[in-house]
């Protein structure tokens, strides 16, 4: 049976992100939503011919492409901030370019898999919707 309470999330947390310590920094990190599934979209349709056709997708340009538009998503609609990351003791800003750099380096694979987990755990992203559980239980458990 699927309980409904137990899938729940914050709309709001998903879409504008929650900070969490990484690795020894913070991020504020989104899950993939529509503005996300949109844009992989419109990179796709720009980019047809290498990605929107099988025979585009064999190719190793087509596979690269394919790639760089989900590390761009990724980049653009779920790394949203962060603070703490430097490069040989030099501050590094986050910017949505910075952060591509990051995720599509195969040299950081390990924070790139660190993000998804973290990403891909809807428990993160609940909130409010557990406030909104525990005042609907209020009223059964003070009976």
């Amino acid at each position: 049976m699927l309980e409904l309470s137990e899938i729940t999330i914050d709309p709001q947390m998903a879409d504008n992100g929650v900070w969490t310590d990484i690795l020894g920094a913070r991020f504020l990190l989104a899950r993939p939503g529509a503005a996300y599934r949109d844009y992989i979209s419109t990179l796709y349709r720009e980019n047809y011919q290498l990605v929107g056709t099988l025979e585009g997708l064999k190719t190793a340009e087509g596979q690269a492409k394919s790639q760089e538009i989900m590390q761009r998503a990724y980049a653009m609609h779920i790394v949203k901030d962060w603070e703490g990351i430097t490069n040989k003791g030099e501050a590094l800003e986050y910017s949505e370019e910075s952060a591509y750099r990051l995720i599509s380096d195969p040299r950081y694979r390990e924070l790139h898999e660190a993000l998804d987990m973290f990403v891909f755990s809807r428990s993160n992203f609940r909130g409010e919707a557990d406030e909104e559980i525990a005042e609907q239980v209020k009223p059964t458990a003070d009976s």
